[in-house]
């Protein structure tokens, strides 16, 4: 009979040395890029909930600046977004397509 494996004590567990840093929070007046859509970027729409038509795509990679937000509509959370290039491209997105960027 074989005598049965030793379990690693509690200490040869590596601890990480400090916690890992959450990823920026959407805030307004910061800026955030489209992402995660998968190419089919995402509607940005003339008010919070998918009950509002579109006014245009915002595509994977596009800046915006959020300017008011966060609402909850149609059970997802909306950001008004304009393009600082582009102010006639501004609407509400959903922040799940949304990541912040410094």
């Amino acid at each position: 009979v074989e005598p049965a494996p030793s379990l690693p004590e509690a200490t040869d567990v590596p601890i990480p040395a400090e916690p890992p840093v959450a990823s920026q929070a959407i805030q307004t007046d910061g800026f955030v890029e489209v992402f995660n859509t998968e190419g089919a970027g995402v509607a940005v729409r003339q008010g919070p909930g998918i009950e509002y038509s579109y006014f245009f795509v915002g595509n994977d990679g596009d800046r915006f600046q959020i300017k008011d937000g966060p609402r909850e509509a149609s059970g997802y959370t909306w950001w008004y977004i304009v393009d600082p290039g582009n102010p006639d491209r501004a609407g509400w997105a959903v922040a799940d397509f949304l990541q912040a960027v410094p």
